[in-house]
């Protein structure tokens, strides 16, 4: 496990402070809707996309100290019940949320910190819409159909293929 400096986090809330980097975040509702936000000002153009500014907080990255996954939350802004809609549909419920930190003056440039996240309980009041993330649950991953287990010497492995 590689362990980061605390100094390097007070550099990296500087900079989000400036201006020099911004957050994007990829919220994948399960109802097939995607919203493209950016803690940014502006909007933002990114992988090809446009990442709208929407105000919102992400908090600290949280963990128990006894082993378990680390979590956090993300709160938007629920000014105008834009996200209550959504919610109210049921679509937040183990929606994907993919969060990248990005450079500003180059938004495509790829700085390599990413973290791929679920919602895993979402609460809201009249001014915000807190979403509680944690790590997905790999155990719900389906196996894929063409793999076959090694050590069974299912046919289909390049090694057996006559």
């Amino acid at each position: 496990m590689r362990t980061i400096p605390s100094e390097f986090y007070k550099r990296l809330d500087a900079l989000l402070d400036e201006g020099v980097l911004c957050w994007v975040e990829a919220i994948e509702l399960t109802t097939g809707q995607t919203f493209y936000l950016t803690t940014n000002s502006e909007s933002v153009i990114h992988g090809g996309r446009r990442w709208l500014p929407f105000p919102m907080q992400i908090g600290d990255f949280e963990d128990s100290g006894e082993g378990n996954l680390p979590s956090t939350t993300l709160s938007l802004t629920n000014v105008g019940r834009l996200p209550m809609v959504h919610l109210e549909a049921g679509g937040w419920d183990q929606a994907r949320v993919v969060s990248k930190l990005i450079l500003v003056d180059s938004p495509d440039l790829e700085i390599g910190v990413r973290f791929d996240l679920t919602v895993q309980a979402a609460v809201a009041t009249h001014e915000t819409v807190t979403l509680h993330l944690g790590q997905p649950n790999f155990f719900e991953r389906r196996f894929p159909s063409r793999r076959f287990l090694r050590s069974e010497l299912f046919p289909g492995i390049p090694r057996n293929i006559q």
